[in-house]
């Protein structure tokens, strides 16, 4: 997606250099089709990874954590993307390419890989090994430590 949003910043400034370029036109319309294709076809993965990631009786706070930033996020975008396109033009999409390039690079390195995982064995490789899992009325559950299982069984049995 950094790749396709670099391209779609060429071909605005190809267009503003030339506007009669109709191939830079052509161009730009078809990246911004390309790119928002693929960006929702990310969009629930956000979701999906967010679950996994958190240990179970923190998956809430989670969500709402990762909710809360996604919606901050579109609320500036929304506010600033014309502010930034009058007085930059092109040139704001530049700031967009340095964020998801850096946005890239961190996910690439910093984010653990939990691919053909099961939530058990990527709870295993989050928390270090230090997941603990009991069973609960015949279910697999995750447990943070043992006073959290103690107070899960409490609040089952009352």
């Amino acid at each position: 997606m950094t790749a396709i949003y670099a391209c779609w910043t060429a071909a605005s400034a190809a267009f503003v250099q030339d506007p009669s370029n109709g191939v830079a036109t052509k161009a730009f319309v078809a990246l911004i089709f390309v790119y928002y294709s693929f960006y929702n076809l990310m969009m629930p993965l956000a979701y999906v990874y967010t679950i996994e990631v958190f240990p179970y009786l923190q998956r809430s706070k989670g969500m709402a954590i990762m909710l809360l930033m996604s919606r901050l996020g579109s609320a500036l975008n929304v506010f600033i993307n014309p502010i930034g396109l009058a007085n930059m033009g092109w040139r704001i999409y530049l700031v967009y390419v340095c964020f998801l390039a850096a946005e890239t690079t961190v996910v690439y390195f910093l984010y653990p890989e939990t691919f053909r995982l099961s939530l058990e064995d990527a709870a295993k490789s989050l928390e270090n090994d230090k997941a603990t899992f009991t069973m609960v009325e015949g279910e697999l559950s995750q447990m943070t430590d043992s006073k959290s299982s103690e107070r899960l069984a409490a609040s089952r049995y009352k």
